[in-house]
């Protein structure tokens, strides 16, 4: 089955519902950031409006792959613990994802340990104030690109890098 989720009812601190839709029509919901179920299929998602993202995928240990493309992300300021302990991890499409408003990404990454390679080279990071552990624990992790990263402001990076593949 394949699903498309749809986060609706967000923004301005109020509460958000999201929504699962599978190829059969059947409907799943959750609410107020609650992790999505797992075992998690893989999916697309749409944002509209969403300022915090605090571990909106974490724990979803047996979900490989995200394509999170067509993701709103334009009004988020909080990516902290995002995709935190995603064991299984392996392909993530970050592409459209405007990260102007971020403010922290602190163990935005930690224990993804099945992700080798990672592109954020389209990360605008000139307002994150906090990256430490953003990496922690990612044993695999050798290639992320950062050669975007505006680190100005970043007050806190410790860990940021701790038990990686990364050799220089």
């Amino acid at each position: 089955k394949s699903f498309i989720y749809q986060l609706n009812k967000i923004g301005g601190g109020g509460s958000y519902t999201t929504t699962a839709v599978d190829s059969s029509g059947n409907t799943y919901t959750w609410k107020d950031g609650q992790p999505l179920p797992n075992p998690c299929p893989n999916g697309e998602f749409k944002g509209k409006k969403v300022i915090s993202m605090n571990r909106m995928f974490s724990g979803l240990f047996t979900v490989k792959r995200l394509d999170l493309s067509s993701f709103d992300t334009s009004q988020v300021m909080d990516m902290q613990n995002m995709f935190s302990t995603m064991d299984s991890l392996t392909d993530i499409d970050l592409t459209g994802f405007d990260t102007s408003k971020v403010t922290d990404m602190k163990w935005m990454f930690v224990a993804c340990r099945s992700l080798s390679n990672l592109d954020l080279s389209a990360f605008n990071t000139s307002n994150v104030t906090d990256m430490s552990n953003m990496f922690d624990s990612c044993e695999k992790l050798s290639s992320p690109d950062i050669t975007s990263f505006d680190t100005s402001k970043v007050r806190n990076m410790s860990l940021m890098f701790s038990q990686t593949a990364l050799t220089d």
